[in-house]
């Protein structure tokens, strides 16, 4: 499990990951937490997939501060992949 992840920028009009519009921001490797962090609110937005691997979930500027709430807090640090119950939401 590699756990490559991107961030970008793109148009709404673009939802594909190699659309033009597209303009990354960052690129990182290795963090489960991040990886769990973003899984569970890719379910808790209604998202469905089989296994989260390859999916793109789009950050809206209150997801953003959210993160930064659970960095700051700690939260974030125990969070992982996987798991199936956080927060108390199952999916």
């Amino acid at each position: 499990m590699g756990l490559d992840q991107w961030a970008y920028i793109a148009s709404k009009n673009d939802t594909e990951y190699d659309d033009s519009s597209r303009q990354d921001i960052s690129y990182w490797r290795k963090h489960p937490n991040l990886q769990g962090w973003m899984e569970k609110l890719f379910y808790a937005k209604g998202g469905v997939c089989g296994t989260f691997n390859g999916v793109e979930v789009e950050l809206t500027w209150d997801d953003v501060h959210k993160l930064e709430q659970d960095i700051k807090s700690g939260y974030i640090l125990w969070l992982q992949a996987g798991s199936s119950n956080w927060y108390g939401i199952e999916h």
